[in-house]
């Protein structure tokens, strides 16, 4: 016993440095000042936990709606069609969830001054070429909630004080490889409308 206390260290941190192999030569057959102590522990506790894999869902952005109705309106009426979109996705919003509740994504108010033109985009476009607009793209950059999506679909017709009608079929929601080239980022710009 003289001997190996002739081995214990000055202080705690000396201890520490103590490599095994050096206490074992010294006599010490566990460190100086070590103590046993019981731990208990779930039975199950080292069964393999297994992790679920997260699937991501698609980040639905746009969605495509055919135009439908006689006659369909002329390229010229791009805008006024965009405007005619924007207003009945708004009107079912505020059926949906409230007047007060009408997500800033589809009316583009009330967003931050640093995300001002992540709103929703409504593009009329002539997909088939004949000078008149068959289908209306809705875009939205950062994507919509469930409940967005859930206004969007809800979406039927639009209509004007003028009497003019048209039935909205929607075509498809997802991501914008739906219509890239309406989409997507470019250098160059060019108006599909006149």
């Amino acid at each position: 016993a003289k001997k190996l206390a002739k081995t214990v260290p000055d202080n705690v941190l000396c201890a520490l440095r103590v490599n095994t192999a050096e206490l074992r030569k010294q006599g010490w057959n566990q460190p100086p000042a070590a103590r046993k102590v019981s731990y208990l522990r779930p039975v199950d506790a080292l069964r393999p936990c297994y992790a679920t894999p997260r699937i991501e869902a698609p980040n639905v952005t746009t969605a495509s709606f055919i135009l439908v109705g006689k006659p369909l309106p002329r390229v010229e009426e791009a805008l006024r069609i965009g405007e005619l979109t924007r207003m009945a996705v708004m009107s079912q919003a505020k059926r949906l969830v409230g007047e007060g509740r009408i997500p800033s994504i589809f009316s583009g108010h009330g967003m931050a001054e640093s995300n001002r033109h992540r709103h929703a985009f409504y593009l009329p476009w002539d997909s088939n070429h004949d000078g008149r607009i068959d289908r209306v793209l809705l875009h939205v950059p950062d994507g919509m909630s469930a409940e967005q999506q859930h206004v969007v679909e809800q979406v039927k017709k639009l209509w004007n004080r003028d009497g003019g009608e048209w039935r909205l079929v929607l075509e498809s929601i997802g991501s914008p490889g739906i219509a890239r080239a309406l989409t997507e980022s470019s250098r160059v710009w060019k108006s599909v409308t006149p």
